[in-house]
């Protein structure tokens, strides 16, 4: 018969409890410094998409005011060329008014004046 006497019982789960720990929490550590990259690169990306848009948004701007531009000047063009139509049928109609009296007084005043002299 073999005497029982007590031996020390290793225990992995106690001797390696700290270094598992450890090793447990760097590994999570390293997941969440991940995700918080991940979530860094993803506010990037959509703070990239937003200036994109915004230069976009600027380009069409700009070209909106160049166009706007454009048009104040042919707007000026035109009403310039507008006044200066008006005044010429203006005059053309005072020119043929004219004409026109002066013809008219001519074939009535020639007449009574032949009349009256003779």
């Amino acid at each position: 018969f073999i005497p029982l006497t007590r031996q020390p019982v290793w225990r992995p789960v106690t001797v390696m409890s700290p270094v598992l720990q450890r090793e447990l929490e760097h590994a999570n550590s390293l997941g969440r410094v991940q995700e918080v990259q991940d979530q860094i690169e993803s506010v990037k990306r959509i703070m990239e998409q937003n200036v994109e848009m915004m230069l976009d948004r600027q380009e069409l701007l700009d070209s909106l005011d160049a166009k706007t531009s454009d048009l104040n000047a042919a707007a000026g063009g035109f009403r310039k060329k507008a006044r200066g139509l008006r005044r010429w049928h203006l005059m053309n109609q005072v020119k043929w008014g004219v004409a026109i009296g002066t013809l008219v007084t001519a074939s009535v005043a020639i007449p009574i004046a032949v009349i009256a002299a003779a």
